[in-house]
């Protein structure tokens, strides 16, 4: 009898320890920690595949979704697996995002393209009043592509008539008023010009004989 205790008291705590070890394991594998990845700028389906991965549960928060632009839990974050992540969304397609674009300085527009981890490309174009804003942007292949108007020094005007007078009185005329000039001929009269009258250019050649 006395021996018939001990070998049950002994079954059943082998049984319970590996009960308790199962146990361990079980919670170990199911609270397993990781951190939230970065799926900024990303399309729906692709970010949904990388957290499902990471065995979290995507939760989307709109149902039109052009890219994802953060979530929350946010990326970095440590996390149990099986916990809900939602996604939050750009509504707009890409090419309404460009759109919009146009005519922001640039220096907020970078902060827009950090935000939604987008990548893009700029070409500076140098334009009156551009003044760092955004001139265009197309969305192409993944990327943004931006142009962006540099401030311009020199100074447009609308060219006078300057077609037989005399070349020391134009040139008086136009070094009062700022306005360059270039001078073709070695004459003392403007027989031509470039460009023509009424156009508007930033600067003059006057053709002489």
């Amino acid at each position: 009898m006395f021996f018939d205790s001990i070998f049950f008291l002994s079954v059943g705590a082998i049984i319970g320890g590996l009960a308790f070890y199962a146990y361990m394991e079980y919670s170990h594998s199911v609270l397993k920690s990781v951190r939230v990845p970065d799926v900024r700028g990303m399309s729906i389906s692709k970010a949904e595949k990388i957290l499902k991965d990471m065995k979290l549960v995507p939760v989307l928060k709109k149902k039109i979704c052009a890219k994802v632009i953060g979530t929350y839990p946010s990326a970095g974050m440590e996390v149990r697996t099986g916990r809900k992540v939602e996604i939050y969304c750009l509504e707009a397609t890409m090419k309404e995002l460009a759109n919009m674009l146009i005519g922001i300085p640039f220096k907020y527009v970078a902060d827009t393209m950090m935000s939604l981890g987008l990548d893009y490309e700029i070409s500076k174009l140098p334009y009156p009043g551009g003044d760092g804003k955004v001139l265009d942007a197309v969305y192409t292949n993944g990327k943004m592509f931006l142009l962006i108007g540099e401030k311009y020094s020199r100074k447009f005007f609308v060219v006078g008539d300057y077609r037989g007078k005399n070349l020391k009185d134009v040139k008086s005329r136009l070094k009062k008023m700022g306005l360059p000039f270039r001078i073709e001929g070695k004459g003392k009269k403007v027989v031509d010009q470039f460009p023509e009258p009424g156009s508007v250019w930033d600067s003059v050649v006057l053709i002489t004989e």
